[in-house]
């Protein structure tokens, strides 16, 4: 494949996500409009916030299964034609119960797309540039949240929730096709000598077992934290003084964050280390959590904190991505890839489902953050832990595929 080639790819595969970010996100931000048109309580949309993510996590762990049946081209084309009907589905949704049906069906395409779409991206480029790649694409979602976040504060202002969703179904029809006529099919770089593909079994070989254990557990705690802040913090803003159409601001600004931090996690990664990052990511989350809930704080203070925790969560995130890419070659690659997303997406299936019972429980916003901060702080240790064990460091022993 030539550059120009490889370069379409990237950019193609990043608006991939874009997509798929301003669809994921485009939930949490009507939330406060539905709970006001419904006249229903703000914990009543837990269900179809938490659908989403199971779907995500199916999508996740049945990806590398998907791809080695057809082929990572046919994935990610068939999973963006998912979650871009899902789109439609959402704006005729009439009822809470519906909405969760429809929102997990589109989270399976969420989980397959990025999955497929990271390990096609880290497999077309050389191998110097695979763990700025896998950064890079997965860059996207946050790129497609900020957006969410702008342009639904306008949408729904103007147009009503509904278009938040028939917006992006539109434009995702024509994204489709684009990928249809335009997206390569690229086997991975390496498949096992005997012709098998790998399996998640593979990921548990002698020099990669503690390795895998430690960046499923990071993942879970991280994600966690990260998808309930993704589906309650435009609740969380209206509590901090923020109208129901003002709220899509702060998942703006998160975004924001998140694409800073991207920016500095690409290069910081080259001059620190992953490791190093990792630690610097998860301090600053921590931090700006804990001062949200315990600080009394205005709404632009608020703004300035969740710009730090967009950074921080989403820096985490990414780069257990990266982490993954280079700790898994070839093959391995895709599963390797698809489990740790898939377990960390575990995590925000009960995140969001305990965020959603403590504000139901009658708990406030800043006690929901203090958690998170918790939560944060013993991923740090975990960092920290592996990082004095070197489990971090086994990603440079290769084990053959069984």
């Amino acid at each position: 494949m030539t550059a120009p080639a490889r370069y379409g790819t990237i950019g193609l595969l990043f608006l991939t996500l874009i997509f798929d970010g301003f669809d994921a996100v485009a939930m949490s931000i009507v939330v406060p409009t539905l709970s006001r048109d419904w006249h229903l309580p703000p914990s009543a949309f837990t269900a179809p916030l938490v659908a989403t993510n199971v779907g995500v996590v199916i999508g996740l762990l049945a990806a590398n299964r998907l791809c080695r049946l057809l082929n990572r081209r046919t994935v990610i084309c068939l999973a963006t034609l998912v979650f871009t009907l899902g789109a439609f589905a959402t704006a005729l949704a009439g009822n809470v119960a519906l909405l969760t049906v429809i929102r997990g069906l589109t989270g399976l395409g969420f989980g397959a797309v990025l999955t497929a779409a990271t390990s096609l991206a880290a497999d077309i480029v050389p191998d110097r540039w695979r763990e700025t790649a896998s950064i890079v694409v997965p860059l996207g979602l946050s790129f497609g949240g900020s957006a969410a976040g702008f342009v639904g504060s306008q949408v729904l202002a103007t147009l009503g929730w509904t278009s938040v969703f028939w917006l992006p179904g539109i434009f995702g029809l024509a994204l489709v096709a684009i990928l249809f006529w335009r997206l390569p099919s690229v086997e991975s770089a390496a498949t096992v000598s005997d012709g098998s593909r790998a399996t998640v079994r593979d990921l548990f070989a002698p020099g990669l077992r503690l390795t895998t254990i430690a960046m499923w557990g990071l993942a879970f705690l991280v994600f966690a934290t990260m998808y309930s802040l993704d589906a309650w913090l435009p609740t969380f803003a209206v509590d901090y003084g923020m109208t129901p159409a003002q709220a899509p601001v702060s998942s703006a600004v998160k975004g924001i964050g998140g694409l800073a931090g991207g920016a500095v996690l690409v290069f910081g990664t080259m001059a620190f280390g992953a490791r190093r990052m990792m630690l610097f990511f998860l301090a600053l989350a921590a931090v700006c959590l804990g001062v949200a809930g315990l600080v009394p704080i205005g709404t632009t203070a608020l703004l300035a904190l969740v710009g730090g925790m967009g950074a921080g969560l989403i820096g985490a995130c990414v780069g257990q991505v990266g982490l993954a890419t280079r700790i898994y070659d070839g093959d391995r690659r895709t599963a390797g890839i698809g489990w740790t997303l898939g377990i960390g997406r575990v995590g925000s299936i009960g995140g969001p489902a305990v965020a959603g019972l403590l504000l139901a429980g009658g708990g406030n916003p800043r006690t929901v953050l203090l958690i998170m901060a918790a939560v944060i702080v013993a991923g740090l240790a975990v960092t920290v832990t592996l990082g004095r064990k070197g489990v971090v460091e086994a990603e440079e022993v290769r084990a053959p595929v069984s």
